[in-house]
Order: structure tokens, then sequence, then C-alpha cells
């Protein structure tokens, strides 16, 4: 595998030639250089066909100009954040992009659909369905975690408990409604 690796870097595939070498040679990893996790599978992809970085610059401000608006159109955001995946991945993996500036070039990274959006690029895992599937396994054990606990913090889970216990909390998620403790 390593002799397959090798001439795939010679070759120039970037995806290849990121993770490997310990020089820091041309086309080789340097020393500070974010390697991908085991789950990570698009970790720095190649520009999509027929487009360069002028072409995903110009994407991207048109994004950042649809996120100005009052009513975004959810349909264009998703649209462009998927074209510009990979000059985004780029941003990140290479300049190593402080999150302040990642918040004024990629507003609309941080809206919890293209966040979930995005974590289905990378990983190609369904975050919300993982998410809220955890939550459902794991309230019972944090309900008798918050049971137990004294002092302020034990009243102020209390009253949260009477609540839950009363019916007045529900846990909403998208298609469903959970009563707790009801």
């Amino acid at each position: 595998m390593g002799n397959y690796r090798t001439k795939l870097r010679k070759a120039g595939f970037v995806e290849v030639g990121v993770n490997g070498g310990k020089t820091g040679g041309p086309g080789m990893a340097s020393k500070g250089l974010k390697r991908p996790k085991r789950s990570e599978v698009n970790y720095l992809p190649e520009h999509p066909e027929g487009q360069n970085g002028n072409t995903l610059e110009a994407a991207r401000q048109l994004l950042v100009e649809e996120m100005r608006k009052v009513n975004p159109s959810g349909t264009l955001i998703a649209s462009k954040m998927d074209q510009t995946f990979s000059m985004r991945r780029r941003e990140i993996v290479h300049a190593e992009t402080p999150v302040k500036t990642l918040m004024e070039r990629w507003p609309a990274l941080f809206t919890e659909r293209q966040v979930f959006a995005e974590f289905n690029r990378i990983a190609t895992t369904d975050l919300q369905n993982n998410f809220y599937g955890a939550v459902d396994r794991y309230t019972p054990w944090f309900l008798t975690i918050f049971k137990s606990k004294k002092g302020i913090v034990g009243e102020k889970l209390d009253d949260l408990m009477q609540q839950i216990n009363t019916g007045a909390c529900m846990l909403m998620k998208p298609g469903h409604t959970y009563l707790l403790g009801c």
C-alpha cells in the first residue's frame, strides 16, 4: 500500500501528497499540517469539474451576499456551499483560518442546517440523527444523574425535574415532540 501511495504522490494526487513525507518538501506534509481523522472521508477534495479558484471565489461572494438578505434562499445557499466545499476545506486545512475570519468569509457555515450538511460532507455521517439518537439513548441516565445532584445545582435541576414530571417540559425535534416524564 505504501508503494501505491508513493506512486500516487509522485503523480500529483494532492489527497495523498498532503499526508505523505516527513521532510516538508514540495507537495509533502509539513510539521504543523493537520492530518485527517479516521472518520474524515473528504479530507481535501479536488475542485469540482470545470471550476477553479476564481469561479469558486465568485460563488463564495454570491453566498455572502445571499446571507446578508433578510430571507436568504436555502436552496441557493445549499448549492453554493456544496460547490465551494473544496475551496473551504483548503482554507481550513492549509491556512488554519481563525474562526472569526471563517465567520466573515463563510457566514452560511454557521447555520444549523449547514453545520449538519458540512459534517455530512466531511464524514458522510448524518450528525442530526446520531445526535438525537444519543439524546434518546442517554436521557434516562442523565435524569438519574440530575436527581443525585445536591446543593444549588441540585435545586435548579430539581426545579427542572418538577417541570418534566408535570409535563410542562417538552423535548422538540424536527418531526417529533416528546413529552418527558408524562
